[in-house]
């Protein structure tokens, strides 16, 4: 990952939350920057919503704020990141539960205990088809202006 990246990490372990921001600095680079959020109320909310991310590793079982659920509801329904890569981590092991995160717009479900490499290459992969993405709408809307 050669441009700078940033991250929001929302974990309410805060063991596992501070190792997270550890292994995906170690691992993505030094052009990775990773922002840590033990829970999100309003105000937490509206620094994800503002677009600066370009991924959320996000916990659907936090003891305060919104939950997971609710977050990537929120989320979705703003234009700033309907579109961005919402990667939910969590203890929660059935596939309905999967399911239902999928629905909600999630776009991949890792169970917990897990690999932090899987882990890595799932959000570098994540974060490069963003990019893809992004740059190829950018080189249609020239084109259309030319």
């Amino acid at each position: 990952m050669n441009q700078q990246t940033r991250i929001a990490v929302v974990e309410d372990n805060d063991t596992l939350l501070k190792l997270l921001g550890f292994q995906l600095r170690n691992r993505l680079g030094s052009s990775c920057t990773v922002d840590l959020y033990p829970s999100v109320n309003d105000t937490e909310l509206k620094k994800i919503s503002s677009g600066i991310y370009d991924l959320l590793l996000l916990d659907l079982m936090l003891e305060y704020g919104y939950s997971g659920e609710q977050i990537i509801i929120k989320l979705r329904a703003t234009e700033k990141t309907k579109c961005l890569p919402i990667v939910v981590l969590t203890a929660k092991t059935l596939e309905a539960q999967a399911i239902f995160c999928y629905k909600l717009g999630a776009d991949d479900f890792i169970r917990k205990p897990f690999s932090p490499q899987e882990l890595a290459a799932r959000i570098k992969n994540q974060i490069e088809r963003r990019r893809e993405c992004n740059e190829h709408k950018t080189s249609k809307t020239v084109k259309k202006k030319s």
